[in-house]
């Protein structure tokens, strides 16, 4: 048949092809474009990053070289001498964040460094003569300005960069000369810590930091954050003295994101293919049309030589083939079944079998009809039939298939009969041949039986019958092996049949199994098995001859079990045993014989010369003549025979000794043989060795050992024992016990031991004794009671260790325990056991007790500048004067670092105030230790018993609050514990668990109040300000909370939450509309202080998204000059990110000008308490105009706080003042009112 479509491609893939080429033309350009616009926006997000940098840096290297001219001045007003310059230059280090070293180079050599420690090998070095800083040291002399050099590899180690500040001092006639050079030392790449380049990986840029070698020409690396070259960097550059630095940063993956590329591109290749399938589908659809209307020409003409085939296929078959409608009317047939009506198809067709056969044969074949269509399943019949067109008469099978309409119903029957009357007769003839042959089976003597190949019985003869205690007619048929063998067998029998019948393994000519009779009983038979193969040589069946050995199998068993009872009996036994003939060969050995000389059965010694192979050699290894053995003579000798000091070999040549009897075997008056029995001496030996080896240990043990009989009487002793008594073996044989009695022990104690000794058979314990020298000596005692065979006492056993430095180190271990190792005063330990004494004596006798916490005033400042010895030293004598105050029934007591805690019995409030006086006046006084005179003074809180709390916890927290007290009052005094306190400590508390859930509770809350500008009158800022709002307690000052917030070690969960909540929220102003500004949080001194801030601000800010310039965070004037160096470097670290600082409530602090115009602030805030009196207060007016104008000279922006009426805002707009905050604009909000404002 021709092809129906060309091999050449399709028109519809061709359009497809061009459809999706013009699709994705125009995607590709796109996405170039939009990949360039983007790589440009990203080198400038870049470049003003580098920029940012570059300023740092910039800033860092000045801040750090700055220390030279700092130097510089020491040298000059030292006229060339700085005492102490370690000291004095270490002092310097800590505001110079960078800088390594700080070192003096007069005449241009090394004389000083600062730190010492690690740089000594720098200390020499002539800086105008070495060979690698000559050049740059006398460009820096002769310039007579500060260069910087480098990165170079210093002396000391390390890579660095130097700066060199040339020094000149005046002559004695005025002329300038040369000095040397101070010199500032920063690391790299740690001195530029500052710069936070490490920032720029955080974002996924690399950077280098580098500069061109002034001598080679080449780039010189300085700093950078990978070894791989960077890609089309952006490149800023930096000045330095005397040289010029450049940052290169770049992507780190490239300015290219190829994954952006590659998704673009594949979306706009995905388009074009859908563009491209789509117009393929249209032509392939109008090509398939035309396509399917062939198919079914085709088809349909295929039908019609199929039907045409199948009828010739019908017409050549030798079968009958019918075909009839349910009401039994013919259809169609065959030739062959015309023959047999002798009538053409054509006749046949349209009539029933009653219009050809008479009405019983019609009706025999109409029955069997309907049997097929009711049954649903094809019939199958024998039957005999007579051709009407020759006569004959002939079997046929016949199948009758019904044929059923879509839903199953049947619609006729389709009828096939084939000619069966020679098969019938070949198998008449092969039945007789099968009788014929049964007949000779049945005299056979031995059972026969034929299995087919699915292992059912097809023959069996009339002993298999008897055998089997069954009928032929019960055993033709059934499955031999599920019906005649042992449910044991079944499954492995079954498996090697399949296997034999399959040819996979070979025939078992002969086998023995048992088979089971019609009664259930077992008998044993001998097989001989023969496959029966078919005409093609497959294997189609086994034929098997069986005789019955069950009563000879019975005799043979009777002998086994004869012969395995002699065996286990000989294996029963514990000796090793075997025998010998006459000639000397082994003829049995039992199993503890195996066991014992390493054999792993009989057969390796059996028919063997048993002296040769375990009797060969003595102990010694020497020869061992049989004429010698003791067990050859006992047989030659018919005498028996023990000997129990020789040894046996074992198979693998080790040597065990053995204690042996032989006794000659005798039969009918002959010796023939011995019989010898043996065992292992091995533990015996080991037994007596241990014998001897305790009768050793007794006599050399560090332990005491007294053995007496049951009447108490000494019978041994050993060397220990009289070490430890001082009484000799001798003097103590005979005596009793009783002797070491010291006399410290009563009757009721002996009574118990003795009781334990009765009913446990032993007692242990603590005792002392008296030596024989009339000392006294604690001992560990055991005593262990011995019995006889008959369960009677027969000795008493004692066994001591002397204790004493036992004691002696336990009673150290307990004052330790109970005393402090230092001051030797009672400890926190011992000091609750005589409170609960005291306590409860109180109790009982209803007295009062004092309980004093004393606290020493300013202590930390002794071990900071003197030292821990000297502030170690100033407790033992602080100590020492509080115990010689107090009485010996009252207790001090030290709790660690500089605390007491005194407990005063019976002493009530007027007792306690007389004690405390003393106590003040006595530690008061002057302390002269190693040469230093020393004063310290006493904070004491009291709380007494009964009023102040009823148990020692009670009374502590009372005192301590008291001792605080006294410390808020000025110290060097004392307070009793009073109710105001109690009020407002339990306030503190509720107050402090009350915080800990209010944030989880939403009860925080931040409320925020504008900063006005007066420029254009508009809002430039916003300040939030967090309040609390409790359920109970009302609205809560931050005055109040804070405080107790810090003080519990919540204050920075709130921080954060305040600090993220107020950026979260100008963030969402921002994004609605709101012009950018500033939102000022206030930060508290533990926030300030904590080492992660600025991370967590940056962390913050990089959630949220809002810009860092967005962000002003306050601090209190007193927190910002505390520790001022540290508060800049942390300050300098925010700044860098670009977060505006500024000091809240100016002018009520301590500031250092020094320190204030360092600070990188951008604003101060007045505090409201200067503004509240102007213009009305003249102090007020001066100390606003002299902050005002100092702002201005430094550039800081000013905001007045508090501003609550017009005088404020006209005066303070008047002096200059430009910026705002206060009732007079606007109270704090909360945010929905703002919310309202912005709109």
């Amino acid at each position: 048949m021709p092809a129906l479509s060309p091999s050449r491609p399709p028109r519809s893939l061709l359009a497809g092809v061009v459809v999706f080429l013009l699709a994705a033309a125009l995607p590709g350009v796109i996405v170039w474009q939009l990949e360039r616009n983007a790589i440009e926006r990203e080198r400038v997000r870049v470049a003003h990053l580098a920029g940012d940098h570059v300023h740092a840096i910039e800033h860092t290297i000045e801040h750090a070289l700055s220390a030279a001219h700092a130097l510089a001045a020491l040298v000059r007003q030292g006229n060339g001498a700085v005492p102490d310059f370690e000291t004095t230059a270490g002092k310097m280090l800590p505001f110079y964040p960078g800088v390594s070293e700080l070192a003096l180079a007069p005449g241009g050599v090394i004389r000083d460094v600062a730190p010492m420690a690690g740089n000594e090998r720098a200390v020499g070095l002539d800086l105008l003569a070495s060979p690698t800083q000559r050049k740059e040291s006398l460009s820096a002399r002769d310039s007579g300005r500060l260069t910087l050099a480098g990165p170079l590899e210093l002396v000391q180690g390390g890579t660095g960069v130097v700066g060199r500040l040339p020094v000149f001092l005046q002559d004695g006639n005025g002329r300038s000369v040369f000095w040397g050079f101070t010199l500032v030392v920063m690391r790299l790449p740690g001195g530029l810590d500052m710069a936070h380049l490490s920032s720029l990986d955080h974002q996924n840029l690399d950077y280098e930091l580098w500069r061109v070698h002034p001598d080679s020409g080449k780039k010189q690396i300085i700093a950078r954050s990978s070894p791989v070259p960077l890609i089309e960097p952006v490149e800023q550059a930096l000045k330095v003295p005397n040289a010029t630095w450049t940052l290169s940063v770049a992507p780190a993956r490239g300015w290219t994101h190829q994954l952006d590329i590659w998704m673009r591109l594949a979306l706009g290749i995905l388009v074009s293919l859908l563009l491209g399938y789509l117009a393929r589908i249209f032509f392939e659809l109008r090509a398939q049309k035309q396509l399917l209307e062939a198919r079914v020409a085709q088809r349909t003409a295929e039908i019609l030589a199929a039907q045409r085939q199948l009828k010739s296929t019908l017409n050549a078959l030798p079968d009958l083939v019918w075909l009839k409608d349910a009401d039994g009317v013919y259809l169609s047939c065959n030739p062959m079944f015309e023959r047999f009506f002798g009538a053409s198809e054509a006749d046949i067709v349209g009539k029933t079998d009653y219009d050809f056969v008479g009405r019983e044969q019609a009706d025999f074949f109409r029955e069997h009809d309907r049997a097929a269509m009711a049954a649903g399943t094809p019939s199958i019949n024998e039957e005999w039939l007579s051709f009407a067109d020759d006569g004959s008469r002939r079997l046929f099978e016949t199948i009758k298939t019904p044929m059923l309409d879509d839903d199953g119903k049947p619609v006729g029957v389709l009828g096939v009969a084939r000619d069966i009357t020679k098969r019938a007769q070949a198998e008449q003839a092969l039945m007789q041949s099968r009788q014929q042959a049964q007949q000779y089976l049945n005299i056979a003597g031995v059972m026969l039986i034929a299995l087919d190949a699915e292992g059912r019985v097809q023959l069996v003869n009339h002993k298999g019958c008897d055998m089997l205690g069954a009928p032929e007619a019960e055993i033709l048929g059934k499955d031999w092996i599920g019906h005649f063998l042992p449910e044991r067998m079944r499954q492995d029998v079954r498996e090697n049949v399949a296997r034999m019948m399959k040819g996979d393994i070979a025939p078992v000519e002969y086998m023995e199994n048992a088979i089971l009779t019609r009664k259930g009983e077992e008998r044993m038979v001998a097989w001989h098995n023969v496959l029966l193969r078919d005409e093609s040589g497959r294997i189609n069946g086994i034929l098997a001859s069986g005789e019955d050995i069950t009563e000879r199998k019975l005799a043979e068993q009777a002998l086994h079990d004869s012969r395995e009872s002699l065996r286990l009996l000989l294996d029963s036994m514990a000796e090793a045993a075997y025998g010998v003939d006459f000639d000397g060969n082994c003829t049995f050995a039992n199993r503890a014989f195996l066991k014992m000389l390493g054999y792993q059965n009989e057969d390796e010694v059996l028919d063997k010369r048993i002296h040769a192979l375990i009797h060969h050699s003595r102990a010694d290894g020497s020869a061992y003549p049989e004429s010698e053995c003791s067990i050859h003579r006992a047989y030659l000798s018919n005498q028996a025979m023990n000997v129990s000091n020789e040894v046996f070999w074992r198979k693998d040549g080790v040597a065990i000794p053995v204690e042996y009897w032989s006794n000659p075997i005798v039969t009918d008056g002959v010796v023939v043989g011995a019989i010898a029995t043996f065992i292992d001496i091995t533990k015996r030996q080991q037994a007596e060795a241990q014998l001897a080896l305790a009768a050793k240990v007794f006599e050399q043990s560090g332990e005491g050992i007294l053995i007496t009989d049951a009447q108490g009487t000494i019978i041994m002793v050993n060397q220990a024992f009289s070490a430890i008594t001082g009484y000799s073996e001798a003097e103590a044989l005979g005596q009793t016990p009783g002797m070491l009695a010291s006399g410290r022990h009563d009757q009721a104690f002996y009574r118990a031991m003795w009781d334990a000794i009765a009913t446990q058979g032993r007692w242990q314990g603590e005792m002392w004794n008296r030596r024989k020298d009339g000392g006294l000596y604690p001992e560990m005692l055991s005593i262990i009671r011995v019995l006889d065979a008959q369960g009677a006492v027969s000795h008493y056993i004692g066994i001591s260790s002397d204790i004493t430095q036992h004691k002696e180190a336990q009673a150290h271990i307990q004052r330790l325990a109970h005393f402090d190792p230092l001051t030797g005063l009672p400890n926190r330990a011992l000091l609750n056991d005589r409170v609960r004494h005291d306590l409860s004596t109180a109790q009982r006798n209803h007295a009062e007790l004092a309980i004093m916490f004393v606290d020493l005033d300013h202590f930390k400042n002794v071990n900071d500048t003197l030292g821990h010895r000297i502030g170690d030293a100033l407790l033992v004598e602080v100590a020492d004067r509080l115990k010689g105050v107090v009485r010996e029934v009252d207790t001090v007591s030290r709790q660690g670092g500089d605390e007491f805690i005194l407990l005063l019995p019976d002493t009530g409030a007027e007792g306690a105030a007389h004690v405390a006086g003393k106590l003040l006046e006595a530690v008061g006084q002057p302390y002269q230790i190693e040469g230093f005179e020393l004063s310290v003074t006493l904070s004491i809180g009291i709380a007494l018993y009964p009023g102040d709390g009823e148990d020692f916890e009670s009374l502590s927290k009372c005192a301590d609050a008291a001792m605080y007290r006294a410390k808020h009052d000025g110290r060097n005094t004392y307070r009793y514990f009073t109710a105001e306190m109690q009020a407002r400590s339990a306030h503190s508390l509720k107050m402090e668990n009350a915080l800990r859930r209010a944030v989880e509770r939403k009860q925080l809350q931040l409320h925020y109040q504008p900063q006005i500008s007066l420029q254009d009158d508009r809002l430039v800022g916003i300040e939030a300000l967090l309040r609390w709002e409790h359920p109970e307690l009302g609205m809560i000052a931050p005055a109040d909370f804070i405080p107790i917030a810090e003080e519990s070690g919540q204050i920075l969960p709130i921080g954060e939450w305040a600090l993220r909540s107020a950026i979260r929220q100008m963030k969402a102003w921002i994004d609605a509309g709101l012009t950018p500004m500033t939102m000022s949080v206030n930060l508290s001194a533990v926030q300030f202080r904590h080492p992660h801030l600025p991370e967590l601000v940056t962390q913050i800010l990089d959630e949220t998204g809002l810009a860092p310039q967005c962000l002003e965070l306050e601090l209190t004037e007193s927190v910002a000059m505390d520790d001022a160096p540290a508060a800049i470097a942390v300050m300098d670290r925010l700044n860098a990110r670009g977060v505006r600082m500024s000091i809240d409530d100016f002018g009520t602090g301590y500031s250092s000008l020094t320190y204030l115009k360092r600070l990188p602030l951008s604003e101060l805030k007045i505090d409201k308490s200067f503004v509240q009196d102007i213009p009305h207060d003249p102090n007020d007016v001066a100390l606003v105009e002299t902050i005002l104008s100092m702002a201005s000279h430094l550039h800081f922006e000013v905001v007045a706080e508090g501003v609550e009426n017009e005088a404020q805002f006209a005066f303070l707009r008047q002096q200059g003042c430009e910026r705002f905050q206060g009732y007079h604009f606007q109270r704090p909000v909360e945010m929905s009112a703002w919310i309202e404002r912005l709109r």
